[in-house]
């Protein structure tokens, strides 16, 4: 006998919490008789209340059972108990310890702390939230021996999460629960409109209501459902949307709604939509214009270059920085100059016999070399040797020993050098002290200095960076995405217009981009556009602030639409493109709405390209398909095929449901209707028309 409870229904509001409301005795015996329930569990947030309890447990027609929803220190959960005498008078001691300890939105119990609270009640439901903000994963922590009398189960408060959980690898039992408020007043109606939650209990097969067999019971997935009938089959995968108090059975794969004009196809859509708010969601419409197609097809190129963008600038990271820093901070050929004041000073010193006697003035300073890469460098592997989730993977000894020893060897390098620059950095600064105090008593100038090495190594990485930016910045394919028979195709190339460049980069509309930055950049001289594009007189306009930031202006990343066979997508393509690029971004959705697809398609396209991917994508989440075109609808084959009808009499829509291969409908009153002359209705407008488009393709024949 199958036995309906609901694990979760508040009567006593949490001020931080809930919406304000008053218990209300006949609002829950009216829930109790017009849904059917055998049992609930009374659960307030971190809070029993003994006396209100067993007015409750005395005045309903069902089993009550007593409960707390729990603040844990990573979420919640419903701990429910037995109806026993000697529980309440428990749970009212523990409710006194739980107000002492003031739980609430940013405090909750450690697994330690429920231990001591709870170690009086050896046997209980565990029900951990799930699929909400305050969820909670049900952690290792929870294998510890202590809560091996509780049966822990994963709750929720819709059907669609209750299959979704059902039908995968998860080891825990999904129940479904209302969160109800017991109350006449609530604000809130989701919380205490019986017609809106009526579909939220969790079913079991059993003799009578008994805690122990219930435990028992929520072992294992098949033995719990929502749907009375669940037991059949074709049911296994079957969830229930609410249509003004009615049940309308729909498919958790995929689900075709057919019927004429005005008969509510629109508006069962939209109630589906309604009514799955706690997951991702996409509403597939219909593409009505060239326009909003081109708006959208427009944003995926976008997305394309910028991700392509930033792989590029990834990959070359290293490179970028390196650019970045040397245009940043550039080092001036001075050499010439160089050799002018040379000749001056020794004239000078020549004239000065004292100067010239005085061997330390004419010593150069010593090169202070930069260490920082060096030390980058060392703090990497710092970060990798410390690394214990690294080495837990690598599980190698003998390498993090070599590593350890690479490590040690680099960091005595680096110390000999940062010992070599400290040293050299103080005897420059003593022989300026000394040439200012030679230069001040005989009148000849310091000897000029000049950084030779690093004139020279700056020269060289000029050099590096003009070959490195000729090998990168030519036109090749950076990557190919397939997209049913169309390739979304990202080129990098380079800038062929400033217009291009402008466009990609908001650049004013001036000369001097052209004629500073573009003409330059078209006849590769690499090094005069980037010391412009880092003067002053762009500096303000271009930002450079990462080495990502700096591959905005070298290269051009463009994005097509294309056939398989090359060919740049047609007005008509792309409105098919973009449908199909919604449905295969769609997998990672809970649940996909689509409103005719078929606008602008023609038949051939719909027959292999349209119902397979449907097809595929309803084996990884919840699709809904309207449709008035008789090649998706006859050759879609859905799960569940849902036919719309408007009564003009009673001004109402009538909603017919039933398993595709059955042949079979169920209306409202669960009265069973062939589904043939109502699905010919929809996709041929009668059977009349049906036979006569038959006469008329045999008509065709050559006879």
């Amino acid at each position: 006998m199958v036995k309906r409870i609901d694990f979760h229904i508040h009567t006593i509001a949490d001020k931080e919490k809930d919406t304000d409301f008053e218990f209300s005795q006949t609002w829950l015996d009216k829930y109790v008789e017009e849904t059917k329930l055998d049992a609930i569990a009374i659960t307030n947030h971190n809070l029993f209340d003994g006396t209100q309890f067993n007015l409750i447990s005395k005045n309903t027609d069902a089993v009550v059972f007593p409960g707390i929803e729990l603040s844990l220190e990573d979420g919640h959960v419903n701990v429910v108990f037995d109806n026993t005498e000697e529980n309440v008078v428990k749970l009212e001691r523990i409710n006194l310890k739980l107000q002492e300890m003031s739980l609430g939105l940013s405090k909750g119990l450690s697994t330690a702390e429920f231990k001591d609270v709870f170690g009086g009640i050896k046997t209980g439901i565990l029900v951990f939230e799930s699929g909400k903000s305050n969820s909670i994963n049900i952690g290792t922590e929870f294998n510890d021996p202590f809560f091996d009398s509780f049966t822990k189960v994963l709750g929720v408060n819709n059907q669609w999460k209750f299959a979704k959980i059902k039908m995968s690898d998860i080891q825990y039992v999904p129940v479904l629960f209302s969160d109800a408020h017991a109350s006449l007043n609530d604000t809130d109606d989701t919380r205490n409109n019986i017609k809106k939650i009526q579909f939220k209990h969790t079913l079991l097969q059993l003799s009578n209501i008994n805690f122990q067999q219930i435990q028992r019971e929520l072992q294992e997935k098949e033995h719990v459902s929502i749907i009375d009938d669940e037991s059949n089959s074709e049911l296994a995968q079957v969830v229930q949307v609410d249509v003004d108090g009615s049940a309308v059975k729909v498919s958790t794969g995929l689900n075709l709604i057919v019927g004429r004009r005005g008969s509510g196809k629109t508006f069962f859509l939209k109630e589906v939509d309604k009514q799955y708010t706690d997951g991702k969601k996409l509403v597939i419409g219909q593409f009505e214009s060239a326009v909003q197609t081109e708006e959208y097809l427009n944003s995926q190129k976008s997305d394309k270059r910028t991700m392509a963008r930033s792989k590029w600038s990834q990959q070359y990271l290293t490179q970028l920085q390196k650019i970045k820093d040397h245009y940043e901070n550039p080092v001036s050929d001075n050499i010439e100059s160089y050799l002018d004041e040379l000749k001056t000073y020794a004239n000078q010193a020549n004239e000065n016999s004292q100067a010239n006697k005085i061997k330390v003035f004419k010593e150069t300073r010593f090169e202070v070399e930069n260490n920082k890469e060096l030390s980058e460098v060392l703090q990497k592997l710092v970060t990798v040797i410390e690394n214990n989730d690294f080495w837990e993977v690598v599980n190698d000894a003998f390498l993090k020993r070599e590593f350890i020893e690479t490590y040690r060897i680099a960091r005595e390098k680096y110390i000999e050098k940062q010992t070599r620059s400290f040293i050299y950095s103080q005897v420059n600064e003593v022989l300026d002290s000394i040439k200012k105090t030679i230069e001040k008593h005989t009148g000849v100038s310091q000897p000029p200095q000049i950084k030779i090495q690093q004139i020279f190594r700056y020269k060289l990485e000029t050099k590096c960076i003009e070959s490195f930016m000729k090998q990168v910045i030519k036109k090749s394919v950076y990557g190919r995405e397939h997209i049913s028979s169309y390739v979304i195709k990202t080129t990098i190339d380079k800038w062929r217009s400033t217009t291009d460049f402008r466009d990609v980069n908001s650049a004013p509309r001036t000369g001097s981009v052209n004629n500073q930055l573009m003409k330059p950049y078209g006849n590769e001289e690499y090094d005069t556009f980037l010391k412009n594009l880092f003067s002053s007189d762009f500096s303000q306009t271009y930002e450079v602030a990462s080495p990502s930031d700096l591959s905005k202006y070298l290269v051009n990343f463009s994005v097509s639409l294309e056939t398989e066979s090359g060919a740049v997508a047609s007005g008509g393509q792309q409105v098919a493109f973009g449908l199909m690029m919604k449905l295969h971004q769609a997998q990672n959705e809970d649940i996909v709405l689509v409103d005719e697809p078929e606008a602008s398609l023609d038949n051939v396209f719909i027959k292999n390209e349209l119902v397979l991917a449907l097809q595929e994508l309803s084996k990884k989440t919840t699709v809904f398909v309207i449709t008035h075109n008789s090649t998706l609808g006859t050759l879609l084959k859905p799960d569940r095929l849902i036919v719309t009808k408007y009564d003009e009499n009673r001004d109402e829509y009538k909603l017919l449901s039933g398993d595709f291969n059955s042949h079979v409908l169920i209306d409202g009153n669960n009265k069973i209707i062939n589904s043939y002359d109502d699905f010919v209705d929809a996709m041929e407008a009668g059977i009349d028309t049906y036979k006569e488009k038959g006469k008329e393709y045999e008509n065709l024949k050559d006879k």
